[in-house]
């Protein structure tokens, strides 16, 4: 379904979202400050065979995570200047096309920030405590870990003094992360790609190399964007030098951990 917004003047830039749904699921949006600075056409689906008709004779392209590959790019229009992807990443889009059409493209880095910070967190306290087992087993009707009022082999510790090592950690939502383990007590160290070895931020992060973090953390969690350094960058090297109580967590792309590598490595128990 298109709607397209009231304002008329001539002067200013055309946008058009091409899947306006998937950021105002549920309606609440308020687009009325964009209305003022853009002649909108807001689509709330677009499938691939649309896009190009679709973004004709429109100066901006606003995007929500739909693949935006170069066959696609290469055919836009001479009008589009822009690409605004709605959320962090733009791995899905053909950035090479964007340049040799000089569109520029840009992203919002902190979109989510709070939720993705507390997902980071919330994952490390169910960890913690084991709580998915602990409810897999209340649904089975299983009371054991209640009745005897510990929970024997599994993890259940404290989060204070354990380490946490963000791979990527020293952006918006990294230094979210941050400051919430360090307010429980934990040793936050973080890879850095803009920052050397030894580097210590404003609070008290240290810039550790990717063997190091590994291997020292209680709990690491991914953080870096997706992109021809980082796809597929954590594997076997790097998990099976993890301490054995140690836990992985990825709230960045999925391709940046090699699937099958995880699994083997969590079938063979070289991590929690």
């Amino acid at each position: 379904m298109m709607r397209a917004s009231s304002t008329a003047a001539s002067d200013l830039p055309s946008l058009v979202m091409l899947n306006a749904g998937r950021i105002n699921f549920d309606g609440k949006l308020d687009f009325s400050p964009l209305e003022k600075l853009a002649k909108i056409t807001k689509y709330d689906t677009t499938s691939e065979e649309q896009i190009i008709e679709r973004v004709q004779g429109h100066d901006i392209v606003l995007n929500k995570e739909m693949p935006l590959p170069s066959h696609i790019v290469n055919s836009f229009p001479p009008s589009v200047k822009l690409i605004s992807e709605l959320g962090t990443g733009y791995n899905n889009i053909s950035t090479s096309s964007c340049t040799s059409k000089s569109i520029s493209v840009n992203s919002l880095p902190t979109y989510a920030t709070s939720a993705m910070s507390q997902q980071v967190i919330t994952s490390i306290l169910a960890l913690s405590s084991s709580l998915h087992t602990q409810i897999i087993s209340l649904t089975k009707n299983d009371r054991t870990y209640m009745s005897q009022c510990h929970l024997g082999p599994l993890p259940h510790s404290e989060v204070s003094s354990k380490t946490l090592g963000l791979i990527g950690g020293l952006g918006t939502i990294g230094t979210s992360v941050t400051k919430t383990a360090q307010s429980m007590g934990m040793r936050v160290i973080s890879t850095s790609s803009s920052k050397p070895v030894g580097h210590s931020t404003n609070l008290g992060v240290e810039v550790v190399d990717v063997e190091r973090l590994f291997k020292e953390s209680d709990y690491v969690s991914i953080h870096c964007p997706l992109n021809k350094d980082t796809e597929g960058m954590v594997g076997k090297r790097l998990i099976e030098i993890m301490k054995p109580t140690a836990f992985l967590i990825n709230t960045s792309r999925g391709t940046i951990l090699k699937e099958e590598d995880l699994i083997d490595c969590l079938e063979r128990g070289v991590i929690a």
